[in-house]
């Protein structure tokens, strides 16, 4: 056979196993510095994959909106806003603020602008 004949051989037997690992979901793929490995929402790169999982569960107090290859982020705390908690944080979605505490005051329906002390407002 001439190695005319041996490269087209070896393209029709690899390039089909070649689109199958392209092609492989992401719990399959291996992860390379080029593609790091995704996480899916509330989850988070496992620093210890010791036991065959490169993903965990966010830890209490953080979360993790998307796919991606970061640790989970900490829930934004609505008290630092002088903002009451309309809906807790959970492993997928960060604390939802609401309405400004007693005695403060800001707009609505804009829940990360900081709240201002009544004794501020004006006349």
């Amino acid at each position: 056979m001439s190695l005319q004949g041996l490269m087209m051989k070896r393209t029709l037997l690899c390039w089909p196993l070649s689109c199958l690992f392209v092609l492989l979901p992401w719990p399959l793929a291996t992860p390379t510095p080029i593609t790091p490995w995704l996480c899916p929402p509330g989850k988070e790169p496992d620093p210890d994959p010791g036991q065959g999982t490169l993903c965990r569960t966010c830890p209490p107090g953080t979360f993790s909106a998307s796919w991606n290859s970061y640790p989970c982020q900490p829930h934004y705390r609505c008290s630092l806003q002088k903002r009451l908690e309309a809906q807790a944080g959970t492993a997928t979605h960060d604390t939802m603020c609401g309405d400004c505490q007693h005695g403060w005051f800001g707009p609505q329906g804009v829940p990360h602008v900081p709240c201002q002390p009544c004794s501020k407002a004006p006349p």
